[in-house]
């Protein structure tokens, strides 16, 4: 019997480009986003999908590319989560083709769009799809987050979920056992995060 899949979706929670440039539009698009994040957490999908639907239709009001990135980005995570995988893919692939696209640096969310887009082929059976993609979150969020920082943990979850899944046990356990110590110092040992890597 298959166990299942505990690989992690990330949502955006805020587009570091606009914040510089911030109007009064822009806080209904922000607040519209930590809707999105809040519900989810909850577990309240019909509501974090009213308020990533809001913020998709402020991100298209406003123009902002970005925005419009973190919103589709958000909103494809959603739908992973609710097994509507085809929805899902063709949202992760415009937020990631609009971010590679228009904004020419690395966006501050784009390696969530890569770990999202990642997490979709795992739970698909896409595997040899995954692996690059989550290779290529590890490498920008070890070049850009401090090494204890938990968005490294989640990666490294992933690719343990990944080489598991795989039969590469020798591979994913140093993977795993890395993410269970920098979640126990970035979210304390009780947090439900520190069982998931345990259990894994």
């Amino acid at each position: 019997m298959r166990r299942p899949l505990r690989a992690l979706c990330c949502l955006g929670l805020f587009n570091y480009l606009a914040v510089a440039e911030a109007q009064a539009d822009e806080g209904a698009f922000h607040r519209y986003i930590e809707q999105t994040r809040a519900f989810r957490l909850k577990g309240e999908f019909a509501e974090a999908n009213k308020a990533a639907l809001s913020a998709v239709a402020e991100a298209e009001k406003s123009g902002r590319d970005a925005n419009l990135a973190t919103s589709w980005n958000n909103l494809g995570a959603l739908y992973c989560d609710a097994g509507r995988y085809a929805e899902a893919e063709k949202l992760l692939r415009r937020a990631l083709d609009l971010w590679d696209k228009v904004i020419n640096s690395v966006h501050p969310e784009l390696p969530q769009g890569l770990n999202n887009l990642a997490v979709l082929y795992l739970r698909t059976g896409r595997v040899k799809e995954a692996e690059p993609l989550l290779v290529r979150v590890l490498e920008i969020r070890e070049k850009t987050l401090p090494p204890d920082h938990k968005d490294i943990a989640e990666v490294l979850n992933n690719l343990g979920e990944l080489h598991r899944d795989q039969g590469r046990y020798v591979e994913a356990e140093p993977l795993y056992r890395r993410a269970v110590g920098i979640w126990e110092k970035a979210l304390g040992p009780d947090n439900p995060k520190i069982a998931i890597g345990l259990n894994n």
